[in-house]
């Protein structure tokens, strides 16, 4: 059974700062509407983007499973 990450307001704060000021997020998703295949996302890309940096500064490490937690 794995732990949960304890995250706090601050994290994602700083977190959604990092991926919404790098401008990254439309030029992915530009990127992803040239290549569609693959299941539709459950999650919006931005939030995957937001949970993969919670993950990395909580585990010290990447994972994608990590990002959809509870």
């Amino acid at each position: 059974m794995s732990q949960k990450l304890r995250i706090t307001d601050g994290q994602v704060d700083r977190a959604a700062h990092v991926v919404d000021t790098s401008r990254a997020v439309p030029l992915l998703e530009q990127a992803l509407d040239l290549a569609p295949q693959g299941r539709p996302r459950k999650l919006s890309l931005r939030t995957w983007l937001i949970g993969a940096l919670l993950s990395i500064d909580a585990t010290k490490s990447f994972k994608a499973t990590t990002i959809h937690r509870r």
